[in-house]
Formats: C-alpha cells, sequence, structure tokens
C-alpha cells in the first residue's frame, strides 16, 4: 500500500506539474493593470502595474513612468473595467525611487469588483532556487488591439538564483530575483508570483545582450514591503509559505489538458489495478525458469519410462482438486486426504511414493497457482517403517507449522494423523491409515503399535 500511494502522489505532482499553477488566472488577471502614457511626441509607452488595495494604488516600476515626470502635454491612464466595458482611468504618481526603480502610483476610481493581489515574504527558506514561479503582465500592449487589451499573459519558470544588485549608477543594493519566466516590453512592472498566487516579487527586466538571452530579473518582494511600509499604503500580505489550500477557485482546464489529464487519470488507474491485483496475490509464486522447467520435465520423461506395468485412472474430486488412482494389486499403505479447503481430496499410498503437485503428470494434482509443479513427494519407507513428505524446492515451500518449514529434498518422517500443508495454511494435507478391509499385505502395513513407536 505505501507503494500504491508513493505513485499516487507521483502522479497529481504530474498533474500539478502539467496543468499549470494552483490559482485562478482570472482573479489574479484582475490583480494587474495595464498602463499607458502617450508623450507630447506621440511616442507610446506601456507597461504593467500591480494593485495594491481598493483605494486604486499600484505598484509598478519607475522606469515605466520617468518620463512623464516633467513632461508637459503627457497623458497617462490605467485600463480599467471589463473586457467587454473597457474604461480609462487617469493615475498620479505618489512616490518612486530610481535606484531601486519602483514607483507608487493612485488610480482614481478604481474598479472595486478588482481582486487585490496579495504579498509574501521573499526571504522564506521555501522560495528559493529552483521552485516554479509565473511572471504576468501586458507584454507589448501597445501592439494589442480590442478585447485582448486586458488579458494579459502568464508566463512559467524557475528561480535560478537569489543576488543583490544595484540598478542604477548608485551604490543602493536592490534586492533581485535571476529567474527564466519571460519578461518582455509591456510586463515591466507586473507581478512575478509563487505557486499559490502569492506576489514573491515585481518584473524589472531584461540584459540588454545577447549572450545572456533566457534570463530575467525581478525585485524581491521585501523591497515592495518597505516601499509600501514607508508611504502608509494598506496592502494584503501572507507569512506562510504557499500551500494548495490557500485555492479558492479551481483552475480552468483547457481542451489539450483534458485530454492530457484523461490519459493520466488513465495510467492512474491502471496503476491501481495492477498495486491492487498484486496486493491480493502477492503470495503467488513467479513460474518456474526455463532451467527448472527442462530439469524436472527430463526427470519426469526417466520416471514414467521406470513405471512399466503401473496402470493410473484419474478422476476430478472438486474444481480445484484432480487426483489420479490407483496402482493395481498395490497394497494400500496410507490416505493422503485433503482438509479445509481441500476437503474432497483422497489419494492412496501405496509402496512407492506419488507426487503432489499442479503439473499434469502428478498422481496428486491440486490446481493453485501457489502450487508448483512438482511441489512435494509423500511415501512410506521400509526402513523406518513411517511415512514421510518431501520437499521438492518449490517457490513457497511445505510447512508442518508457520514456525517449522521443510527443507528442501530433505525427507522428514511423520506418523499418520499428523497435518502438514503446502504453500499456504488452506492448502492442508494429512495421511490417514486405511481401513482394515483396503489391506492386503498386513507384513508391510503400519499398524497402531508402529505408530506409536514412530
Amino acid at each position: 500500500m505505501r507503494l500504491a500511494c508513493t505513485v499516487l502522489l507521483w502522479i497529481a505532482g504530474v498533474c500539478q506539474s502539467v496543468f499549470g499553477a494552483s490559482f485562478n488566472p482570472k482573479i489574479i488577471d484582475s490583480g494587474v493593470v495595464r498602463i499607458e502614457i502617450t508623450l507630447s511626441s506621440g511616442n507610446v509607452i506601456t507597461g504593467t502595474g500591480i494593485l495594491i488595495n481598493r483605494q486604486g494604488y499600484v505598484l509598478t516600476n519607475f522606469h515605466v513612468i520617468k518620463q512623464l515626470i516633467g513632461a508637459k502635454d503627457a497623458k497617462s491612464i490605467v485600463y480599467d473595467g471589463t473586457t467587454k466595458n473597457i474604461l480609462k482611468k487617469n493615475f498620479r504618481i505618489v512616490w518612486h525611487t530610481r535606484e531601486q526603480d519602483i514607483a507608487l502610483l493612485k488610480v482614481s476610481n478604481i474598479d472595486v469588483e478588482r481582486h487585490p493581489l496579495i504579498f509574501t515574504d521573499s526571504e522564506n527558506i521555501a522560495i528559493t532556487k529552483g521552485i516554479r514561479v509565473w511572471s504576468l503582465g501586458f507584454s507589448a500592449a501597445s501592439d494589442i488591439g480590442g478585447h485582448k487589451l486586458l488579458m494579459p499573459p502568464l508566463k512559467d519558470g524557475v528561480i535560478s538564483i537569489k543576488r543583490e544588485m544595484t540598478l542604477s549608477d548608485t551604490s543602493l543594493v536592490t534586492k533581485m530575483y535571476e529567474t527564466n519566466a519571460t519578461i518582455n516590453s509591456g510586463n515591466s512592472g507586473g507581478p512575478l508570483l509563487d505557486n499559490c498566487g502569492f506576489v514573491i516579487g515585481m518584473n524589472q527586466s531584461r540584459p540588454v545582450s545577447t549572450y545572456a538571452q533566457g534570463t530575467f530579473w525581478s525585485i524581491r518582494s521585501i523591497e515592495l514591503v518597505k516601499a509600501l511600509k514607508k508611504n502608509k499604503v494598506k496592502f494584503y500580505y501572507n507569512k506562510s509559505p504557499c500551500q494548495t489550500k490557500a485555492i479558492v477557485l479551481p483552475l480552468e482546464l483547457k481542451p489539450n489538458q483534458w485530454r492530457l489529464f484523461t490519459l493520466l487519470l488513465s495510467i492512474s488507474l491502471v496503476l491501481l489495478l495492477g498495486l491492487i491485483f498484486w496486493w491480493k496475490f502477492k503470495t503467488a509464486p513467479s513460474h518456474e525458469g526455463v532451467s527448472q522447467y527442462v530439469r524436472r520435465e527430463l526427470s519426469r520423461v526417466l520416471k514414467h519410462r521406470q513405471r512399466s506395468g503401473q496402470s493410473k485412472t484419474g478422476f476430478n474430486v472438486s474444481s480445484n482438486i484432480d487426483s489420479i488412482t490407483t496402482q493395481a494389486q498395490a497394497p494400500v499403505l496410507g490416505i493422503l486426504i485433503g482438509r479445509g479447503k481441500m476437503k474432497g481430496l483422497q489419494q492412496t499410498i501405496h509402496d512407492k511414493s506419488i507426487l503432489v503437485g499442479r503439473g499434469r503428470d502428478v498422481e496428486c494434482r491440486i490446481k493453485d497457482e501457489r502450487v508448483g509443479r512438482h511441489h512435494l513427494r509423500v511415501g512410506w519407507n521400509n526402513e523406518q517403517c513411517t511415512f514421510f513428505v518431501e520437499d521438492l524446492g518449490s517457490v513457497n515451500g511445505s510447512w508442518l507449522s508457520p514456525e517449522h518449514k521443510l527443507e528442501e529434498y530433505k525427507p522428514y518422517y511423520l506418523q499418520a494423523g499428523i497435518e502438514f500443508y503446502i504453500a499456504d495454511p488452506e492448502i492442508t494435507l494429512v495421511i490417514e491409515l486405511p481401513e482394515p478391509e483396503t489391506i492386503t499385505s498386513p507384513t508391510s502395513v503400519p499398524h497402531a503399535s508402529d505408530k506409536a513407536d514412530s
């Protein structure tokens, strides 16, 4: 069962990694705004902002709004509303720092239906190199028209390293992430999210050099929180690391993701059924190896040639038992009888030993996969004047009790009436003495006194 749990947990992890983040994108989308600045020259600058609270405070990068400072006749707006009813709202700059590339804006009459994003501690040990992160923003938003203006793309990646960098010509150090979550022109100022949708940073820039493709930088949330506290702006904060239970609404799957989900679900069901089958029948032995099978078949052929003058008559006792009797004109020394599940099995024992197993060439056939083809030999020993049982190298063994397993290929002498089982306690056998009238050779038959002496 531990193996089954491990497999199912692995499948759950694969599903989560394939289907994306553990948050609702629609809620997260409403927590970012598209910023657009039109200069008097006609040039348009676009960027992304993080909605801090329902009073309309927004965080973005300083380089997004720096040309607005001191500019004349510049128009600055934030896109608000819905995709069907796009509204343009004015904003003003509340505070900024060029050294750390952070700016705080105030939007007039922001839509109260928007969901401000929740910050979390970027210095938590759970937020480290290798964890999955998501960048969100309006990349190249000025080139996208119509209804797509309020639908920011979501890009995933991992944290490559945490570092401290200087973002300007000053010596002020800013705590940053280096990630491979894509940042393009237009989504500067957007949030960097963990797998629960909490803000762990703000997208800042990418290297100008083509030699560093696939590398992007984000300002860690500890710097953003300091800026908000400095300006006494209320914000939402979660101290604990990302946990799945923080999800409010389920993730909506795309059609191709449903196909992947169906495939993985089918695989998980097959694995689960296989594990259940294995758990139920784990005591069943594996099939004999080729060399063991060849040796036993050769032994069977040689012994068959030596059994001249013997006749066999077969009959079915039950669906699980197929016993073969009896050797013509031979004294009956004992009767092998089944107990419990094997009730109904009866096989006479003569002066030559008999084979017990599930093979077709044995004298006493038991149709059970746990029983070997040639599992056990049972017979009468004239020298010891007693019965014996001998395990023939079976996979599941032969037992007198749960603590007493018979050694392979070593006869064990036992008195009539002593039970033993093969492979499983359900397959219990016992040797009983025949009725007096069935005895045809008294000189070789074990009497009661012999039974007691042995």
